[in-house]
């Protein structure tokens, strides 16, 4: 079970310190419009009650890094927080920094504490959070990530499969907003959830590897194609008005699991002796390495003719997992 770290364990929430992730602070008078022009979210959407996915890419369109970003209003000046990989945050930070120029916005790397927390006791999470309590769904919509603040922690609702509930939790003072008789777990669980749910994260090994679509971007609502230009809008658009997507992500596991399981980011899927993608992110748990991949989708079609394997672990064959949305373009973003 992805939920449980044991099935003999009679706790029903657990916790966990998401290393791998990192805070960035944008503020400033002019940090709306500084925001709609760099990123492939429509701002407007982006609110203090409800968080939104986007992306920030080079020229190219190739994906530099992706976000889970919301405003903060209880502050004097507009003010956003984006949570992404710890590992390209300093470098995001900069890149965003150089587009300032004259615009009153700063941008920086904030210090918080960012933890995971799920379980299945909605009652028990509801009242020590303080949030309304229902299960979270597996499908991921512009209203899935709804915020709440509580003194000066955020409590972002995840996506999660079954009756589960799973929650991003965020102290900016530093001292995370733990359930005190929560279990505490790997983080391992809280990631490869990411993965069975279709949730890429970009990172410093695939960081200008992937353009949006291929990464699911666009099915995940992270862009807003009527929105207006920013960084690579003009490839990501031709992709999606003129052209037919050839490549996408999906999710898979291999066993037995991989020790060192982030020597696979980046590394190339094989069919027979043809690269058919790429890894985006993988962890392991238990007797499985999960891993969400990129691939042609050609060679999707042929998986079950010919199997897809690990270039880096050529004996590993990939055993596909259903997708909880479809990979057919929107009509609307």
């Amino acid at each position: 079970m992805l939920y449980q770290p044991s099935e003999q364990s009679t706790t029903e929430l657990y916790q966990a310190t998401l290393s791998e992730f990192a805070l960035i602070k944008i503020s400033g008078e002019d940090s709306f419009e500084f925001l709609q022009n760099q990123l492939s979210q429509d701002l407007r959407i982006v609110t203090s009650t409800q968080a939104q996915l986007a992306t920030m890419s080079s020229a190219k369109g190739r994906v530099f890094a992706n976000f889970l970003i919301w405003q903060d209003a209880e502050q004097d000046l507009p003010t956003y927080y984006a949570c992404l990989q710890q590992d390209i945050a300093e470098q995001t930070q900069k890149r965003l920094s150089m587009f300032v120029l004259r615009a009153k916005v700063k941008v920086e790397l904030a210090s918080a504490k960012i933890c995971g927390i799920w379980g299945s006791n909605i009652e028990a999470i509801s009242q020590r959070l303080a949030i309304a309590g229902h299960h979270s769904s597996p499908t991921i919509t512009t209203q899935t990530f709804t915020v709440n603040k509580n003194d000066n922690a955020f409590i972002i609702r995840y996506p999660s499969e079954g009756d589960h509930i799973r929650l991003l939790a965020i102290s900016l003072e530093g001292q995370a907003p733990l359930c005190s008789d929560c279990q505490q777990s790997s983080e391992n669980h809280w990631y490869a959830q990411d993965i069975a749910l279709g949730l890429p994260w970009i990172c410093a090994a695939t960081k200008e590897l992937f353009v949006a679509q291929s990464i699911n971007q666009d099915v995940l609502h992270a862009i807003n194609f009527t929105k207006g230009c920013y960084p690579g809008q003009e490839v990501i658009a031709r992709s999606h008005y003129r052209g037919s997507l050839k490549r996408r992500s999906v999710i898979g596991f291999v066993t037995p699991a991989i020790q060192d399981a982030k020597s696979l980011l980046a590394t190339d899927i094989m069919q027979g002796e043809d690269i058919v993608g790429q890894i985006v992110n993988a962890v392991s748990l238990n007797d499985k390495t999960y891993v969400l991949f990129e691939i042609q989708l050609d060679a999707l079609n042929e998986s079950a003719d010919k199997a897809l394997t690990l270039s880096a672990e050529p004996a590993a064959t990939i055993e596909l997992m259903p997708l909880h949305y479809s990979l057919e373009k929107p009509e609307q973003a």
